[in-house]
């Protein structure tokens, strides 16, 4: 369940129990999701049906009345979508321009939280493709147009009707987890069954088609995947080896050899990094920019389990001396290195390995092997900046922005050729990133 799982992000001890601690009389609280815009008359419509709940006793939660100052509005949105019983979404042709509605809708869909679609303006017809694009084709829209008295008692009464139905869902999730043996306190810790395929989808455009995977779990111990992109910082040091609960030590740890004693001999990834950065990168690396380096010594763990190549792509700026040392990365530099690390793909295989800069060891090496190179067919991402990154409470829109970047170069003919990539993963690590965004997936790539 996700509403629960979104609110652990932002407030995760006051929402923990949200769920099992529901006082029995509180008035029936609503969540109302419309495009904003007074020159459209979209607002007034949502302030009349917002007076019109009050007065008939809910309690109603809508952005432009109820901001708390002071408070990130992103984060009340967010808490707001978790407590509420019922989310009307106001449906218009403009809706579908709205990434804000289509964020509040993932977050409620994910949320086990009940969405019903009220129509205020054009036609049912006309809002078929915003129906589609949320996934409510069998949900019966309501229709409010003229706040006629019959508009209201139909509004109201498919409110009682339907209330009840997301503390139910809710709570069969929470079975669920019981069932399992799992408490929400685990929620945050990595996926126990690490998967690469936990989700599969197909995209097809006119002249490509990739399957496009939710992967689950810790990816460093995935099997069978070429590539393992890694986010790191615009000076490109890896985390240091004791901090293992970051992807920068973990891939450094699963690159690195080892002796029989459990002592790293050679610190493979980062030596290698350090060699590509000298002679071809200066530091600090803008954001979006990728180093690749191979995935590690070839006794070591990662490449035992079929990695080839790590790509570190810039997606967290440090600037030490600033009164913002660490500057989150937007969602057109997350698009940007997305393209990049594909485009990185065409490059390796356009090469045909040979990665390592002039008149080093490692690149004669590399020459004498493009015979036997096979073209990388495999890729997996991380979730940018949702780490350190400073997008921790991003992660659905982070999640949405990279599916959609992935999407638009498949759909890119220039992107086309020398394009080996058969199957594109996407990282959740903990069964909170499950919960977030299989959802967020599911409404961008199953429809």
């Amino acid at each position: 369940m996700v509403s629960p799982c979104l609110c652990l992000h932002y407030n995760e001890r006051r929402e923990l129990f949200l769920l099992q601690e529901r006082p029995v009389s509180r008035k029936t609280q609503i969540f109302i999701s419309y495009k904003t815009g007074v020159e459209n008359n979209l607002t007034f419509v949502a302030n009349t049906i917002h007076d019109l709940l009050v007065a008939s006793d809910y309690e109603v939660w809508m952005d432009t009345s109820d901001m708390i100052a002071g408070e990130e509005w992103p984060t009340q949105i967010y808490e707001a979508i978790g407590k509420s019983d019922l989310v009307l979404l106001l449906l218009a042709k403009e809706t579908a321009a709205s990434d804000w509605v289509r964020r509040e809708i993932d977050v409620a869909r994910g949320s086990r939280v009940f969405v019903l679609p009220v129509l205020i303006r054009d036609t049912h017809k006309d809002v078929e493709p915003v129906l589609n694009l949320f996934d409510l084709t069998k949900v019966q829209a309501l229709t409010f147009r003229e706040n006629s008295e019959s508009e209201r008692k139909k509004l109201i009464d498919a409110i009682e009707i339907n209330k009840e139905k997301t503390r139910e869902r809710q709570e069969e999730w929470l079975v669920t987890l019981q069932s399992e043996n799992q408490s929400i306190a685990v929620l945050k810790k990595r996926f126990n069954r690490t998967n690469k395929s936990f989700a599969t989808y197909t995209y097809r455009s006119e002249w490509a088609e990739c399957k496009i995977h939710m992967a689950a779990g810790d990816m460093t111990r995935m099997r069978g995947i070429d590539v393992l992109v890694n986010t790191e910082n615009s000076y490109m040091q890896m985390a240091r080896v004791f901090e293992t609960f970051s992807l920068s030590c973990k891939l450094r740890l699963g690159g690195s050899l080892f002796n029989k004693s459990g002592f790293i001999v050679e610190d493979s990834v980062q030596e290698e990094l350090y060699e590509q950065i000298k002679y071809e990168y200066p530091i600090p690396i803008n954001m979006g920019v990728v180093v690749p380096t191979h995935a590690g010594h070839a006794e070591s763990k990662l490449a035992k389990n079929g990695a080839r190549y790590i790509f570190h792509a810039a997606t967290v700026s440090v600037a030490p001396n600033s009164r913002q040392p660490i500057k989150p990365l937007d969602n057109a530099e997350i698009i940007t290195a997305v393209h990049n690390c594909l485009n990185t793909v065409k490059e390796v295989n356009a090469d045909q390995g040979v990665i390592s800069p002039p008149s080093s060891l490692r690149r004669e090496q590399e020459k004498q092997k493009t015979r036997q190179y096979t073209h990388i067919e495999s890729i997996i991402f991380p979730m940018f900046a949702t780490g350190r990154g400073g997008r921790e409470q991003d992660l659905d829109e982070v999640a949405r922005t990279m599916v959609e970047a992935i999407i638009e170069y498949l759909g890119d003919y220039e992107n086309v050729e020398g394009f080996t990539l058969k199957d594109i993963h996407l990282c959740a690590y903990s069964q909170l990133d499950v919960a977030i965004i299989k959802p967020v997936m599911d409404a961008v790539l199953a429809r």
